[in-house]
């Protein structure tokens, strides 16, 4: 991955840096690491608005779950705890950011 600054400049730029037996190596515009992705802005916001989404989606899936009457409350919690806020609390700082 290749990280240049968001410029006018460099935006229209194609930048092979990289060289493997005289071959350029493809760049990437996204990077993965810890479940978190990089884009080569190294802007966060895209990753925010997924996040988002990925929370809304979760709560969705267990919602009716949720709403079953004959599950008890000590079990709805485990799961509450243990699905939603888990994956919560892992980005929690990076959105606060």
């Amino acid at each position: 991955m290749v990280i240049l600054k968001d410029t006018l400049e460099y935006q229209n730029k194609k930048v092979s840096t990289f060289h493997l037996s005289g071959q350029p190596l493809p760049t990437t515009d996204c990077y993965t690491y810890l479940g978190i992705p990089f884009y080569k802005t190294l802007s966060l916001r895209t990753f925010i608005i997924g996040f988002n989404d990925k929370i809304f989606m979760t709560l969705y899936s267990v919602k009716n779950f949720l709403k079953n009457l004959w599950i008890p409350i000590p079990f709805k919690k485990t799961i509450i705890h243990s699905y939603i806020i888990s994956k919560v609390s892992y980005f929690a700082l990076i959105m606060l950011q």
